[in-house]
């Protein structure tokens, strides 16, 4: 899912076990405006993983 929008802020989001660069966009005409700044997020195998920005 590198580089991919997954959706909405407010629902989960199922992705294998890892490390991940997350942040929050919305899309635009242009591209992508970034409305946080990225942290790296590790997702541990089989457990909920919340993220705040």
């Amino acid at each position: 899912m590198t580089g991919v929008p997954v959706g909405p802020s407010e629902r989960p989001v199922e992705v294998r076990c890892g490390r991940f660069f997350v942040r929050l966009g919305e899309p635009t005409r242009d591209g992508t405006r970034w409305l946080t700044e990225g942290k790296t997020v590790r997702v541990k195998c089989g457990v909920l993983t919340e993220v705040s920005f």
